[in-house]
């Protein structure tokens, strides 16, 4: 009869631990970035690559982020990054 429950039991037990793992990590990965919206930036001359502009989102949304006169907006790879060479997407003012 133990055998018996052992055997429902454990892989029942791993099923649940497998959906809470996932879970977990989910929650990890999402505290590693600052979320989908990033701070934008343009080039403005080749003194000053990276000068700030809007926030915008970094998930592909199909519509490039740009300003309101039309120029496109960039993303850095890292915060303390000097090349702002990420495409963003979807313009969101701030």
């Amino acid at each position: 009869m133990k055998t018996h429950l052992l055997k429902m039991v454990i892989p029942a037990f791993a099923f649940l631990l497998a959906i809470a793992f996932s879970f977990a990590s989910l929650a990890y990965t999402n505290k590693g970035d600052n979320g989908p919206i990033q701070q934008g930036y343009i080039h403005s001359s080749k003194k000053k690559p990276c000068q700030l502009s809007i926030r915008c989102d970094s998930r592909i949304t199909g519509v490039i982020c740009t300003t309101s006169d039309g120029t496109q907006v960039w993303g850095k790879e890292t915060p303390g990054s000097t090349v702002c060479t990420v495409t963003l997407y979807g313009a969101e003012e701030y």
